[in-house]
C-alpha cells in the first residue's frame, strides 16, 4: 500500500510548474518509466515521478529541499533513478579485447569480421 496518491499527466505537469517556479537554477530532468508514459497518453497514471537530475553546479542542497517540499505539498512520491535501472546497457569491451578489423569485408560493406565501437551485440 503507498502512502502517496497516483500520480495523472495533469499532476506531473503541476509539478514541472511548481518545480520551475521554486527553483530558478539550470537543471535538466529527464523523466523515465512510467513517467514518460503519461506524457504521451500511453498510461494513465503512474504510481511516482522517476527522474534523472542533472544538475550543471555544484548544489547547495536547494533542489533536493525544494524536491521534498513538493512530494509533500503535493503528496506524490518522487524518485531520483538512473537511465540504467531502465535501459539494459551493453558491456563495453576494452581495446584489447575488441577482435581485429578485417579491411575487406569493410571495404565491402560487410559488418560481420569487425567490432563496432567494442560493444557485446
Amino acid at each position: 500500500m503507498s502512502f502517496y496518491d497516483a500520480v495523472t499527466a495533469v499532476q506531473l505537469k503541476e509539478f514541472f510548474t511548481r518545480l520551475s517556479r521554486e527553483y530558478r537554477r539550470p537543471a535538466r530532468l529527464l523523466l523515465v518509466g512510467g513517467t514518460s508514459l503519461l506524457l504521451d497518453g500511453t498510461k494513465r497514471a503512474t504510481k511516482d515521478i522517476d527522474i534523472v537530475v542533472v544538475l550543471p553546479q555544484p548544489e547547495d542542497g536547494r533542489f533536493n529541499q525544494v524536491l521534498q517540499r513538493l512530494r509533500h505539498q503535493m503528496n506524490i512520491a518522487i524518485e531520483e533513478v538512473s537511465p540504467a535501472d531502465f535501459i539494459p546497457l551493453p558491456r563495453l569491451r576494452t581495446l584489447h579485447e575488441t577482435p581485429p578489423v578485417d579491411r575487406r569485408r569493410m571495404a565491402r560493406g560487410s559488418r560481420q569480421g569487425f567490432g563496432i565501437l567494442g560493444v557485446d551485440q
